[in-house]
């Protein structure tokens, strides 16, 4: 993966999904950190979306099915 390829934007998110996931004390980032960044997101992008496809991006809380540590509820 070239991650040059991606815009300034997704670059932050991969990195800030990378560091969640270090945080948490694992040694790789998976869809799930990149989906907690992306929810978290404060522009809303993502959450937005599944807003308007008729499900509720705030069903579960701020975390949406996340523990603080990226573990599933």
């Amino acid at each position: 993966m070239n991650i040059e390829k991606f815009t300034e934007r997704a670059r932050g998110f991969i990195q800030s999904a990378q560091s969640l996931a270090m945080r948490d004390g694992h040694q790789q980032f998976s869809t799930l950190h990149v989906l907690k960044v992306l929810l978290d997101d404060s522009e809303g992008m993502a959450a937005g979306l599944i807003d308007h496809a008729g499900g509720n991006s705030f069903a579960q809380g701020p975390h949406r099915g996340f523990r603080d540590g990226g573990e599933r509820l």
